[in-house]
């Protein structure tokens, strides 16, 4: 039986989803190296989760896509590393960013600390996969 899990929404610094982007800000004129956190294709088993644990030594923009390359529609979340324990504990969640679908865009402004990228393949979130076939995700997250 899968743990229950609540999402209650997305933080205040979501800028955007499914497409829709805007520019980061540079500190002292700088524009920092953009740097992938997470680039990987994995398959998540049905009623599973896999999750890209990663750092920000300082703020930034972060924008990241994903696409279902076979199965069914998933949940992608970002979020803290303390909300992340909540998730695993099936507890109700906060993320910074979350997107739900076949495939889409996300962005947002993320602040310095621990975090963990989430594709959930569970019949919770948004998405109840269409059936109990494992989704392969292909799931790419950089931080500007």
């Amino acid at each position: 039986m899968p743990t229950r899990r609540r999402f209650i929404g997305t933080l205040g610094a979501l800028t955007g989803l499914a497409g829709c982007a805007s520019g980061g800000s540079s500190e002292g004129g700088i524009q920092p190296q953009p740097r992938d956190v997470v680039y990987d294709t994995d398959t998540v088993s049905a009623g599973s989760y896999a999750s890209w644990a990663f750092s920000t030594e300082r703020t930034g923009f972060l924008t990241g896509t994903f696409a279902v390359q076979r199965g069914p529609d998933v949940d992608v979340f970002v979020m803290g590393a303390d909300a992340f324990d909540r998730y695993e504990a099936g507890e109700p969640f906060d993320a910074y960013a979350a997107a739900a679908s076949g495939g889409g865009e996300f962005s947002v402004n993320l602040p310095t600390g621990d975090h963990v990228a989430v594709v959930d393949n569970t019949s919770e979130g948004s998405v109840s996969p269409s059936g109990n076939g494992a989704a392969r995700v292909e799931l790419n997250v950089t931080l500007q």
